[in-house]
């Protein structure tokens, strides 16, 4: 049996445009994995930040000073990183609940970021706050040693924000309900 050769090769030889596709493909592609990894960071974002309606922010602020007075009555036996995760951590999950702000997830940046832009807290409410989350960041990620009077402030300026913001809720609920009895009165 004789082997015939192919005399005509232009069926064969490739065009030059198959690079020119293979990168079309690889940007498609590209941009298809980086929309899905968007899509999944937001979709456990929101589910991460969805917040029991049935706890009510004195619930949060109640939970927040007795986990609060529990690290004032054991400072001293605590290391200086696990104080302020502990205090950071409370005041994340406070500042989580009360706003409704994914905080306890976030990097401290990632979280100052997002309390730049909300109304919620005046200039110097957040330039205290940073101050605190950083100061704890120092803590827990440089290894800083706080001395017990630094734990001490730390966990003031903690359950000064907590209260603050009680007392707020507080006012706002008094303020709501003397509305509502105006309302009916008349």
């Amino acid at each position: 049996m004789a082997i015939e050769l192919i005399e005509d090769t232009s069926l064969l030889e490739s065009s030059g445009n198959t690079h020119f596709h293979w990168w079309q493909a690889i940007v498609v592609v590209s941009l298809l994995a980086v929309c899905l990894m968007v899509y999944l960071r937001l979709r456990r974002r929101s589910k991460a930040s969805r917040i029991d309606p049935a706890i009510s922010t004195e619930d949060l602020a109640r939970a927040a000073m007795e986990r609060l007075a529990e690290l004032k009555e054991h400072h001293q036996e605590l290391s200086s990183n696990d104080f302020s995760l502990q205090v950071s951590e409370v005041l994340r999950v406070f500042i989580e609940g009360r706003f409704n702000i994914l905080a306890a997830h976030q990097s401290t940046e990632e979280f100052m970021d997002e309390m730049v832009l909300d109304s919620r807290l005046d200039e110097v409410q957040q330039e205290r706050l940073q101050d605190f989350l950083y100061t704890c960041d120092w803590a827990k990620f440089a290894l800083y040693d706080l001395a017990d009077e630094r734990k001490l402030e730390l966990h003031a300026l903690a359950e000064a924000f907590v209260h603050q913001f009680r007392i707020a809720d507080v006012e706002r609920t008094q303020t709501a309900q003397s509305s509502k009895s105006e309302e009916a009165q008349q």
